[in-house]
């Protein structure tokens, strides 16, 4: 795997449905810069599923804003945030809504 297939994503769960994608943003950029931020919808409803995801141009700061953020409230609710979920990885691309690879060289 090549440098630019690396991605620093992590999963943010227990979102409140209020959240949108710029507010995770906001949230978590303190930590790095932030690539992309990204709630998941139901494809029925468009209503939040309650967790997303943020990826960022570094691991430290991967790392620096999952410990930062872990625990935190944010818009009401505390938040939990980790580098691989693995069954919302795997819900999400057996129903074709998310796909996405689990990075090798993050553990």
């Amino acid at each position: 795997m090549s440098s630019a297939d690396v991605e620093y994503r992590c999963f943010v769960g227990g979102l409140a449905w209020a959240t949108t994608d710029q507010s995770l943003e906001e949230a978590f950029k303190p930590y790095g810069e932030v690539l992309d931020s990204k709630i998941i919808n139901d494809r029925e409803t468009g209503r939040s599923r309650g967790f997303g995801f943020v990826t960022f141009k570094d691991e430290h700061s991967l790392r620096e804003a999952i410990e930062g953020m872990n625990g935190q409230s944010l818009d009401g609710r505390n938040i939990t945030s980790d580098l691989n979920s693995e069954v919302a990885f795997l819900i999400f691309c057996d129903r074709g809504c998310l796909q996405t690879k689990p990075n090798p060289d993050i553990t």
